[in-house]
């Protein structure tokens, strides 16, 4: 093993703890570097390969998705917009500002697709084969990466979060009202 590649988020607040702490695991005691991707490079990578522009959308709830943009480009992915969570309302100008052909990708997809499909001309849907992250897709990011100097150190590997979980939304809420 010569480096451990890890999704780094976003995503769910646990999953992606046990994806760190796993990568971690793996490399520390092999002395080998980690090399973090966004889940959203790794969303956006089968269907951009085509040269494609794509909007990676994973479900935040609330009418929200966590949101990137990628375009191919020399079998590479290059990003447009950095990851954030969005609401679809503001998705859509900023799609139509993006314009031509815009490919939504990730589980996120349907929500966005049903939102957009009437309000941002030349958006659809990825196929089913390439609308999701695969370890493959991970991997090829990280290679490309590592031949550029990328990964870090394991102590170094942190998690990426968009938005603070539920439940240091309602402690943050709870202590705004005690005096």
């Amino acid at each position: 093993i010569d480096a451990v590649a890890v999704t780094a988020g976003p995503g769910s607040f646990t999953g992606v703890r046990i994806g760190i702490a796993t990568a971690k695991g793996i490399a520390e005691p092999r002395g080998v570097p980690c090399v973090p991707v966004s889940t959203l490079e790794a969303i956006a990578y089968p269907a951009a390969s085509a040269g494609a522009t794509v909007a990676a959308c994973m479900d935040a709830r609330r009418s929200q998705v966590y949101f990137g943009l990628f375009r191919g480009q020399n079998g590479k992915v290059a990003r447009l917009h950095d990851d954030c969570p969005i609401s679809l309302e503001d998705l859509a100008p900023l799609l139509r500002e993006t314009g031509g052909e815009i490919i939504l990708a990730g589980d996120g997809a349907d929500i966005a697709y049903d939102y957009l499909k009437d309000r941002v001309p030349g958006v659809r849907k990825a196929s089913p084969a390439t609308r999701y992250q695969s370890a493959a897709s991970v991997c090829c990011i990280a290679e490309e990466r590592l031949l550029s100097g990328g990964g870090v150190p394991p102590a170094e590997l942190v998690p990426v979060y968009l938005r603070q979980a539920q439940a240091e939304r309602v402690r943050a809420e709870k202590e705004a009202e005690c005096p």
